[in-house]
């Protein structure tokens, strides 16, 4: 049985937020914000008031020290080529879990880049 040949991903650049990119979305799932929206017990609105760690640190906010994510369930398609065939572009889906906080877990970072005191 001949060994399966290595796949070889697009890569895709971390993403990283400001102000102005966090509340700005590429894909929406109306799954996921309708369990986010079950799930809590407060008024807070997916994609609006529920956000990702990175999303709130680029709205210069932070989960409380204690705080416990909220996690949903993901899949993002990926692309990739194998060795075989290296012009071919095949498509994967890949499972993952996403951990998502609420605006009434964030609080405002405080504005020292210093480090920890």
């Amino acid at each position: 049985m001949a060994s399966p040949q290595p796949r070889r991903w697009t890569t895709e650049p971390r993403e990283t937020f400001n102000a102005d990119t966090a509340r700005k979305f590429s894909r929406y799932s109306g799954r996921n914000a309708a369990q986010l929206a079950d799930a809590l017990p407060c008024d807070c609105q997916p994609y609006v008031d529920i956000l990702t760690f990175g999303r709130w640190k680029g709205l210069d906010r932070a989960p409380a020290k204690g705080q416990k994510a909220h996690h949903i369930a993901c899949k993002r398609l990926r692309q990739y080529t194998t060795d075989d065939d290296p012009e071919t572009v095949l498509t994967a889906s890949i499972k993952y879990v996403a951990h998502v906080f609420c605006r009434c877990q964030t609080v405002e970072r405080r504005g020292r880049k210093g480090g920890r005191r």
